[in-house]
């Protein structure tokens, strides 16, 4: 018995780290079936290693999307070209994944700019994730443009977009709120088609991959993942660290 277990272990053991295969090639066909044979018995008998394996890899799997997410959210702190505001040295940092056109991202936004009017500690960051219509997604090309352009003036065309009760429909409604701003849509529609604003918007894309981001609004809090968008201005501050 204490051989077959001995066996059991090491050939479990080889197959978890990835030598299952270079192992198995070492063994006659009888030896495999009698080690298939024990693997079988053991685990129908013990259906309890099953579940520890199972919570095992799903703590490992964690840990993996906690050290993606964190390397992520460095990159988004230190990138320049994606647009934010607030504190130049934050103690605070919140970051949101929106489209334009999301329904609770609009519900989120009085409550997150009120976080910003209170804490002066804060950096916020859009990252512009277009993903519901193209209108959205020619909204988000304006947006990154202009903020390359004055980042002050981002934030106005930022709030007045996303606090409008009314989807945006077309361009003509994008071309309003720029010329509101004082900016010639000339200017702002042929830097949004450039390569610069496309990288932009491509490198936020492969965040919201590296952070397995679907769907908006989803914010990060200081590092942490906040489900669902906030009702108040006190679900964001109960984040903070």
């Amino acid at each position: 018995m204490k051989l077959r277990s001995l066996v059991l272990t090491l050939t479990a053991a080889m197959t978890m780290a990835g030598f299952g295969a270079a192992a198995a090639a070492e063994f006659s066909a009888a030896q495999k079936a009698e080690i298939e044979s024990i693997v079988h018995d053991y685990l129908l008998n013990n259906p309890d290693i099953m579940l520890e394996v199972g919570d095992k890899l799903k703590a490992r799997q964690e840990k993996l999307q906690e050290a993606q997410r964190e390397k992520a959210v460095k990159e988004i702190l230190a990138n320049p070209n994606i647009p934010q505001s607030g504190a130049e040295k934050p103690k605070h940092t919140i970051i949101e994944f929106f489209d334009y056109n999301c329904g609770y991202c609009k519900q989120a936004k009085p409550h997150t700019m009120k976080v910003l009017e209170k804490h002066k500690d804060v950096r916020y960051y859009y990252l512009e994730f277009p993903i519901l219509t193209e209108v959205s997604y020619h909204a988000a090309r304006v947006g990154v443009a202009i903020y390359a352009m004055n980042p002050d003036l981002y934030v106005k065309y930022n709030n007045d977009l996303m606090t409008r009760k009314a989807r945006l429909q077309n361009e003509a409604e994008i071309q309003a709120e720029v010329e509101a701003l004082g900016l010639k849509w000339a200017e702002v529609a042929a830097l949004s088609k450039s390569a610069a604003v496309s990288d932009v918007l491509s490198q936020i894309r492969t965040l919201a991959d590296q952070m397995q981001v679907t769907g908006t609004p989803s914010f990060i809090i200081d590092g942490v993942p906040m489900h669902g968008a906030p009702r108040s201005v006190e679900t964001v501050e109960s984040y903070f660290k």
